[in-house]
């Protein structure tokens, strides 16, 4: 329930930026079909609904996962919204309070997501019930109703007319209102069903009760109900003439009520914006062939840049290193993460100096390192950084932390402090810092595995791998990357072939799956076994086209998949690996 919750959080942030663009594009487009509304926010509800997005140079989401992961499996957390000035501040002010060395419970992300996962669900479930009691209300009151004709009711019971019903939607008139009004009231409620209204709106609503946390889906809802009585006005005005306008006002007054609570349901003639209706309906002109073509431009704009999320950045320059959050205590210096390992052979941070001043930026020296508030105890060996350093204004300088000096070998929170000063006040001294999350959890690195047993295959063509002749993979520590050999184990040769750039991902049907669908597999093996047992997975292509995949189970087993990319791509080999000293 935890990550489900936190899931739909960073899906709500992300729609909210589609929110705010087809807020600003309703103002500076006013004349434009309203039913162009309504297929705008109906891409807010796919962005809400969609549990996945694809990746896109051209979106202008700042960020697919503002509240990533570990805010739950950690102590401490940083968010990642994408905008340099909110998370700066923001992780500035959550990392002081952490290194401070203040005790935090080691479950403290999990137990306050599970409150927070409480409360929403609770929220779901009261919003829900709200509905289908006001829902019961309006079916009692329309019971003892008479048939005018089609599906067409009069009822005594109702003050405005409005359709009810899901399935067979039902028009309801009240019993007073006068002729006259009822041919344009029917026509408005007929125009809704038409385009079905009737159920669009109980699905906005839905949406509406498992984001209710967010006030911009409340905006976009209300936005929403606005803009579905304006396009069916608009409907009826086009299909009766331009001529019926002064008389589709006055039974829009006729039939106005005060402004109720919002519901799901049903879609009342005169209860939503009804002075902006007029307004609109009084005004309304055939829209200019210019303004439907940038209709539709900015409908494929919108769907390209704020349905789809920022590229990723690779992970390949930062095994071991999960989070960070860093900064320079002195306006207009910029100190940036650009990447870092902590692998035995060299671990170190790369950064990113960029000076503002007006004035020359000069280095302290070296750096201290800190791991829950505590200074690292050094062990043999060194750790560096360049004791002076000067950066011109304006200028920039690459600065890496070699921290082979220093014990690593466990997760944790970690801290780097570098001094610094301006030399028009060589006195005063600032820090420049790193905070960021070691994790370690990878225990296949830096190991050898072959042998095991061949688990699935794809077909004849690959019986011949059997045994013995299981490839050999080395899983390297020092650049995160794997290496095979098919000679016979447990002989190892020196002409191991590299596959760069494992990549890692999450386990889906249609990023998995479905590449093992030409699989034979041995009994009690299946795509969704490894799937769903799986802890860690990454994938990789080597210099000979094949393709990998590497699996870590929650019970430890190694399993490393290979297959073939191109027009036909498939997995042909699936092995269970066995470690070797």
């Amino acid at each position: 329930m935890e990550f489900l919750f936190l899931k739909l959080v960073n899906m709500s942030i992300t729609a909210s930026w589609l929110v705010l663009a087809v807020v600003i594009i309703r103002i500076l487009f006013r004349n434009s079909p309203k039913v162009f509304r309504v297929m705008l926010w109906g891409l807010v509800g796919i962005r809400l609904i969609l549990p996945f997005s694809f990746e896109s140079v051209l979106s202008l989401i700042p960020s697919g996962e503002t509240l990533p992961e570990n805010i739950i499996s950690g102590p401490s957390f940083d968010i990642k919204s994408g905008i340099g000035a909110i998370d700066n501040r923001v992780n500035e002010y959550l990392a002081d309070r952490y290194f401070e060395g203040v005790t935090v419970p080691a479950y403290n992300g999990y137990n306050t997501m599970r409150i927070l996962s409480f409360l929403w669900i609770t929220g779901v479930v009261a919003m829900l019930v709200y509905s289908f009691i006001s829902y019961y209300k309006i079916a009692r009151k329309v019971k003892e109703s008479v048939n005018l004709k089609e599906n067409i009711f009069i009822c005594d019971n109702i003050p405005e007319p409005f359709v009810l019903g899901l399935i067979s939607p039902r028009i309801f008139i009240p019993s007073d209102m006068n002729e006259n009004d009822m041919i344009y009231v029917t026509a408005h409620e007929k125009a809704h069903i038409e385009r079905k209204d009737h159920l669009w709106k109980p699905i906005g609503f839905l949406i509406l009760a498992v984001y209710w946390f967010n006030p911009l889906i409340w905006l976009a809802y209300i936005l929403l109900c606005r803009d579905i009585e304006l396009a069916c006005d608009e409907k009826v005005i086009k299909e009766m003439g331009e001529d019926v306008k002064k008389e589709y006002s006055t039974a829009l007054i006729n039939c106005s009520i005060s402004q109720r609570a919002i519901t799901a349901c049903p879609l009342a003639f005169g209860e939503t914006g009804v002075k902006e209706r007029i307004k609109a309906v009084l005004s309304y002109k055939k829209p200019a062939f210019w303004i439907v073509a940038t209709a539709v431009v900015l409908s494929v704009a919108i769907t390209v840049c704020f349905l789809t999320d920022p590229v990723s950045k690779s992970k390949n320059n930062n095994y071991g290193i999960v989070s960070v959050v860093c900064g320079a205590e002195c306006d207009n210096v910029v100190f940036e993460y650009e990447n870092g390992t902590v692998n035995k052979q060299f671990p170190h941070i790369n950064a990113r100096w960029e000076n503002k001043t007006g004035d020359l930026l000069c280095f302290g020296n070296g750096f201290e390192l800190y791991r829950y508030g505590e200074k690292c105890r050094m062990k043999d060996g060194y750790a560096y950084n360049l004791n002076l350093n000067l950066v011109q204004n304006g200028g920039e300088y690459e600065d890496c932390f070699a921290l082979s000096g220093f014990e690593l070998e466990e997760s944790g929170e970690y801290r780097i402090e570098k001094e610094f000063y301006l030399e028009s006040d060589p006195d005063k001294k600032y820090i420049a810092y790193i905070n960021f999350t070691v994790d370690l959890r990878y225990s296949f690195l830096g190991k050898y595995y072959a042998g095991g047993e061949t688990v699935g295959y794809a077909g004849i063509s690959s019986l011949w791998i059997d045994g013995d002749d299981i490839p050999m993979f080395h899983i390297s520590d020092e650049d995160f990357s794997l290496s095979s050999s098919f000679y016979p184990k447990p002989s190892f040769s020196s002409s191991l072939y590299r596959i760069d750039g494992l990549q890692q991902i999450k386990l889906e049907k249609d990023n998995f799956d479905e590449y093992m669908q030409f699989i034979i597999w041995d009994e009690g093996y299946s795509a969704k076994r490894l799937r769903k047992d799986n802890l860690n997975a990454f994938s990789a292509f080597d210099t000979e086209g094949r393709f990998y995949y590497l699996l870590e189970q929650k019970n430890g087993d190694i399993y490393i998949a290979q297959g073939y990319s191109g027009s036909d791509f498939k997995i042909h080999f699936i092995f269970k690996m066995d470690e070797v000293e």
